[in-house]
């Protein structure tokens, strides 16, 4: 049988808990990939997503296009946001399953902002 992966960027938000009882109600499980800012504002959405046996993924701190940041605060950005994500699977009493990581935009650093080309391929 074929596997989808069910991915939400730009979490957690003031939504969260919603979006937890909707996938609960599905029996689903997701992958939410986690601006570092909204993490820290949203630490307790945060710990309820690990807590309920959802991944949680790095989508760097500030939600900026990689290209538009350069290397060394690229590397700033994961580095800051994959230890709020630890904070929150060990609060959430949970191990880490793995790191993962989805650029904003798509954009890996080199001015090509990715997603933007999906509207024409779905055209």
């Amino acid at each position: 049988m074929p596997e989808a992966y069910l991915t939400i960027d730009d979490s957690p938000s003031p939504r969260t808990h919603e979006l937890l009882d909707f996938l609960s109600s599905r029996q689903l499980q997701a992958l939410f990939f986690c601006r570092g800012d909204f993490t820290e504002e949203y630490k307790d959405e945060a710990v309820a997503i690990a807590s309920q046996g959802h991944l949680l993924g790095n989508h760097l701190y500030s939600h900026q296009p990689a290209s538009l940041l350069g290397v060394e605060k690229v590397q700033e950005e994961i580095l800051k946001t994959e230890a709020l994500i630890d904070e929150i699977y060990k609060a959430a009493g949970k191990d880490k399953p793995g790191a993962h990581l989805r650029f904003p935009y798509l954009d890996r650093g080199d001015g090509a902002k990715n997603e933007q080309k999906f509207h024409d391929i779905v055209k």
